[in-house]
């Protein structure tokens, strides 16, 4: 990995992914190393107003500014729906960064660790793959089969900042709302 991005919603998750970000750096490549990283932060009152009123067409349009600069940065490829009511389709551009995350989160699933001995970052990676339905990391019989698991490492996130548990617990139905479902257009 030589380039990643963080596509970031407030400055506290961008802090923690960055210092988690880091603190892999130096775990696999040595004191002060960490590959380049790209940071796209949009200041989360500019869409404040929009998680209040259920706006997520905004909400979208606010995310999709920051994918697009991590576009023009290398990190990812954001290709445009091919139908009126498709999505933009985000992908990571370094192949071996999602190999290696992929594997990561399979360890952090099927391993025989317990739950508080996973490193956070793993926990946090496994959490947010489960709660944002990246079925190609965590399938619907993964979901079924590791609940437990799953939903420990989804409690550590509380420890690591304030609220991060809850806004992982919501994500499914943010997901949802923001896509076009329960009226958020």
């Amino acid at each position: 990995m030589e380039h990643a991005g963080i596509l970031a919603h407030s400055v506290e998750g961008a802090a923690l992914c960055l210092r988690a970000f880091a603190g892999e750096g130096f775990r696999e490549l040595g004191p002060h190393a960490h590959p380049d990283v790209t940071l796209d932060c949009i200041a989360l009152a500019e869409s404040m107003p929009a998680w209040d009123t259920g706006d997520y067409t905004v909400i979208r349009t606010i995310l999709a500014r920051s994918a697009d600069r991590l576009a023009a940065a290398g990190v990812l490829t954001v290709r445009e729906p091919r139908t009126p009511f498709g999505t933009r389709r985000v992908t990571i551009t370094d192949r071996a960064l999602t190999t290696a995350l992929h594997a990561r989160v399979s360890a952090a699933l099927r391993g025989d660790a317990a739950v508080r001995d996973l490193p956070a970052a793993d926990a946090a990676l496994l959490a947010l793959a489960a709660a944002g339905a990246v079925r190609p990391v965590v399938s619907r019989q993964d979901q079924k089969t590791y609940r437990d698991r799953i939903d420990g490492c989804t409690a550590t996130l509380a420890v690591l900042a304030p609220g991060l548990e809850k806004a992982v617990r919501d994500l499914p139905t943010t997901m949802i709302a923001a896509q076009g479902g329960m009226g958020g257009g």
